[in-house]
């Protein structure tokens, strides 16, 4: 049989949908293609398959019309299993209906997979064949969702109406015990190769809500797949896994931010993510996220380009990303290390796992007005940027808190310092609440408004830390406490742990290394860690990564310290459709959107003659750099390399 030939796919919005021809499990493939237009009213209703590729190795033929095509037996399997004995099947499968070896086509149907999957009537994820207990852990999945409602956004879980008298299920500070089949079967389960696919993201996403999973002759809803791994993952209890919870934990993430899926989400959310994904195309690792972008992003102009080679790629996202928005965010993104061969270090390597989690940093509302990035580029590989040279690292440990709750606990103690009972840190707050908020990057839930009792409490993890300290046991009594030991491992995870010169201390990249610098720069919510080159001008840096340096997070560096009876707390708003950081007063209920310490400043250049008015705007009309410099903020200009 003669290879099938593919007509060219012309009009826009045009692609094609393939027909599973009837036929019992020992029959042959038989396929059949045709062109169908998405604009039209009416479109051909189809099925879209989520699927692991595999490898390309020992093919199989299908037969599509008169001719042949060799697919990979993954795919194969999966058909059969699709296939119905008694009508045809109309799907859409990207291997088959995207001609893989025209590079324009690719290009321009990839730019079409998000509208492919938002019109099929159905999203159908397969997971593989049944094997290793799967069908029982999808029944497992499936009562776990029947006994909850979650809502994602507020981190909230309720009893369903079939439990609605049973306060069990909505008890934060108790753990959820499943038996050792349970476990071993979810374990397995979650290892399947379909949960780290980077393509998974957009196309179960971006599905109806009749979007289900399958693995075998099994199907469950996704919705309550989604469910039950929020349930698993703030409340079951995993030590009947011995040595295996900590994999299991690792896996559970992977899972976790697959089905953690807001409606729209920028380039930075994405890249932290997708930090567990993969793909066999690294180019993919921008392509395969456009169709989930915020409509804000969308806008920087990203087009696939398969003629584009990979450094290529990065290198224009960095620099559409930098100008775009004048943002330096994109910053918070690179890792020393996994640096792609060909670019420099302030373009992030998409391809490279990252290695840490990223840090959330929200903008503070009039802040990010008056620190706009100032940036230049001279030549391809450097770019020119201003900041604010905080600290200098002077001390890096890498033995971080990791394993299971005994172990992670031995590392904390082990961390801590001598006089951290007694001590101050000069923030003003004591250095055991420093040291408990680092560890954990301060991500408790007294950090939303309102709360979220799904995050650990900090005052639970004081109290749990001095335990520790005094007595030299862990007490791991109830699900928040463990929250924390779990959030310090994750957030540990691929960092280091800084001192510097001046007293902060923080998390930073495993990278990092005493003499280098953190500093605030100006464009970017993070903190960097940055490396002067020993090779090159004084004044050129090599990015290191982000760090979280307790009492550098929230804009010190420009604003000086909040003060004492004021905290910061983040909260959604609806009316711009993004996080902002509001501020609390701890003495009172009262909570507003500005800063105290950005009208201060503006007030004392008023006073100081440097302007007319008290407001970012004036500062902006006039040369804001300049201003703060006399304010006697130190900023300075350097070259990142």
């Amino acid at each position: 049989m003669d290879p099938y030939q593919y007509s060219p796919i012309e009009a826009r919005g045009e692609i094609r949908l393939l027909t599973l021809n009837p036929g019992s499990s020992s029959d042959d493939i038989n396929l059949q293609l045709h062109h169908e237009d998405l604009s039209n009213s009416e479109p051909t209703p189809f099925e879209a398959l989520s699927y692991v590729w595999g490898s390309v190795g020992n093919p199989v033929s299908v037969r599509i019309g008169t001719g042949s095509l060799f697919i990979t037996r993954n795919l194969a399997i999966a058909l059969k299993y699709f296939r119905y004995e008694d009508r045809p099947r109309v799907l859409w499968v990207d291997a088959i209906c995207i001609n893989q070896r025209d590079s324009h086509e690719r290009s321009q149907q990839v730019l079409m997979m998000g509208s492919i999957y938002k019109q099929a009537n159905r999203v159908v994820a397969w997971i593989g064949p049944s094997e290793d207990d799967s069908t029982y852990a999808l029944e497992v999945l499936e009562t776990l969702s029947s006994k909850i409602e979650v809502d994602w956004f507020a981190a909230i879980i309720k009893p369903s109406a079939l439990v609605k008298d049973d306060p069990f299920w909505a008890n934060y500070d108790s753990w959820l015990t499943l038996d050792e089949r349970s476990l071993n079967a979810l374990d397995k389960l979650f290892h399947r190769q379909w949960f780290e696919r980077l393509w998974a993201r957009q196309e179960i996403r971006l599905g109806k809500s009749q979007t289900a999973i399958k693995c075998g002759l099994k199907e469950i809803p996704w919705q309550s797949f989604r469910n039950a791994i929020y349930l698993i993952r703030l409340r079951v209890d995993t030590s009947p896994l011995d040595a295996r919870a900590i994999s299991f934990h690792d896996r559970l993430e992977t899972v976790f931010e697959l089905a953690d899926q807001p409606s729209s989400m920028t380039f930075q959310y994405l890249r932290g993510q997708t930090r567990r994904s993969k793909c066999g195309d690294p180019r993919d690792k921008i392509y395969a996220i456009l169709s989930l972008l915020h409509p804000r992003d969308i806008k920087i102009g990203i087009v696939p380009d398969y003629s584009k080679a990979t450094a290529e790629v990065y290198r224009d996202l960095t620099i559409k990303y930098t100008t775009h928005f004048r943002s330096l965010n994109m910053l918070s993104s690179c890792e020393l290390g996994e640096t792609l061969a060909g670019t420099p270090s302030w373009v992030p390597n998409w391809s490279a796992p990252r290695l840490s989690k990223p840090l959330w940093t929200i903008p503070q509302q009039g802040i990010e007005r008056l620190v706009d990035a100032r940036i230049s580029f001279n030549g391809a590989d450097t770019l020119q940027i201003l900041g604010i040279f905080c600290a200098t690292i002077d001390n890096v440990q890498r033995n971080l808190p990791h394993g299971d709750s005994i172990q992670a606990g031995k590392r904390i103690r082990n961390l801590l310092p001598n006089n951290v009972l007694t001590g101050t840190y000069r923030t003003g707050e004591s250095s055991l609440e420093a040291y408990c908020r680092t560890l954990c990057c301060n991500d408790f839930e007294d950090k939303f408004l309102p709360p979220r009792p799904s995050f650990p409490s900090f005052d639970q993890s004081l109290a749990a830390i001095t335990s520790l300290l005094e007595t030299e046991e862990w007490s791991t009594e109830g699900s928040k406490i463990d929250r924390y030991l779990w959030a310090s491992v994750e957030w540990c995870k691929g960092r280091s742990f800084f001192s510097t010169k001046e007293g902060y201390i923080g998390l930073g990249p495993i990278a990092a290394e005493p003499g280098d610098k953190i500093c605030t720069v100006l464009g970017c919510w993070a903190p960097m860690v940055l490396r002067r080159t020993e090779d090159m001008p004084l004044r050129q840096y090599r990015v290191v990564g982000e760090c979280y340096a307790h009492g550098l997070m929230e804009m010190q560096a420009l604003l000086g310290e909040l003060p004492i009876h004021t905290r910061q707390v983040v909260k959604f708003d609806a009316a711009t459709d993004a996080w902002l950081v509001h501020y609390m007063n701890r003495r009172s209920p009262n909570i507003q959107g500005k800063d105290e310490r950005l009208q201060l400043l503006l007030s004392n250049m008023v006073n100081n003659g440097y302007l007319k008015e008290a407001n970012v705007d004036e500062l902006r009309r006039n040369d804001a750099v300049d201003i703060l410099r006399k304010s006697g903020i130190i900023v300075e200009s350097f070259d990142l390399v």
